[in-house]
């Protein structure tokens, strides 16, 4: 039987995790061939070679090209099924979540994306939880089967599948964005640009893996500061007058939650009030939005 559909897990020296990750897949995996799964190695070392089972379904493919679109590109070239369902590489799928994929694939359904649940290694501090939980999950309240491209600039490639007929004419991620943002550019294109439905599935969902090393306030700060300069990045691919007026709602927004916010924050940080980091949080994402033009992509695809 042709696969119908490919796993891609792109990896960088994660090997322990990756084991445990393609154990739960071998268990989820149907009898019938339908389905493989494409490991590719980020590692130049090949740290992931040793976690990838002896076994047909799984292929391991090496990419020492450094970035995390250098390696999705690879995995989408090389797989061999119609449907490509994108995992992290520190997403451990749930019960039922290739079965969710499956049924999705088989409706014909061009664009799916899964619920993604934070597990934290460690308990983290509980003025950063809140934050935390929310920047690491992606849960939306809409039913499953519901269309949700208008929520693209929340979404991205983990936990993700895509027609590859549909959706991909060539290498589909843009390597400028190798340090990341690659997937939300990409969901731009197909949304806008190709007016493909995306579909939620509530089912399938994955639990991502926080370290403690993330679980601070400079790592929030710099993440929001990142993510709202992909806003006013992404915004800008748009076509004609739309991509002005975009940028324009986006850098006053951003204005706004500098001064709104981080004024609000800087004083509870001098009282030592818990919600302090919250604020702190949204006053990194508007210096984001306001300082876009400053992002890698800007300098060198333009």
């Amino acid at each position: 039987m042709s696969h119908l559909i490919s796993i891609v897990i792109p990896t960088f020296r994660r090997p322990d995790f990756l084991r445990d990750i393609l154990s739960e897949l071998t268990a989820q995996l149907p009898s019938d061939g339908s389905v493989e799964v494409v490991i590719v190695d980020n590692d130049s070392a090949g740290s992931a070679r040793s976690a990838v089972p002896e076994d047909a379904a799984f292929r391991y493919i090496a990419e020492p090209r450094p970035g995390v679109a250098h390696a999705r590109n690879t995995g989408v070239m090389q797989a061999r099924g119609r449907f490509i369902l994108f995992l992290d590489d520190d997403e451990m799928p749930g019960q039922g979540w290739l079965a969710a994929f499956l049924a999705r694939a088989q409706a014909g359904d061009p664009v799916c994306f899964g619920p993604v649940q934070a597990q934290f290694t460690s308990p983290p501090p509980e003025d950063l939880a809140p934050i935390l939980r929310d920047m690491f999950s992606r849960i939306l309240p809409d039913p499953d089967g519901a269309e949700i491209s208008g929520k693209r600039a929340y979404l991205g490639t983990g936990n993700s599948m895509f027609d590859s007929r549909l959706c991909f004419d060539s290498p589909p991620f843009d390597t400028h964005f190798n340090g990341g943002g690659e997937d939300v550019w990409l969901l731009r294109h197909l949304a806008e640009d190709r007016g493909l439905p995306f579909y939620w599935i509530a089912e399938a969902v994955v639990y991502e893996q926080v370290p403690a090393g993330r679980s601070t306030l400079a790592f929030i700060q710099e993440r929001k500061y990142l993510g709202g300069m992909l806003r006013c990045v992404v915004e800008s691919g748009a076509q004609g007058p739309a991509r002005f007026l975009r940028l324009g709602k986006w850098m006053a927004i951003g204005a706004a939650q500098v001064g709104i916010f981080g004024s609000i924050g800087q004083f509870q940080a001098l009282i030592g009030a818990k919600s302090a980091p919250v604020n702190l949080a949204r006053s990194a994402a508007g210096r984001g939005k306001l300082m876009w033009w400053r992002h890698p992509y800007v300098s060198t695809a333009r």
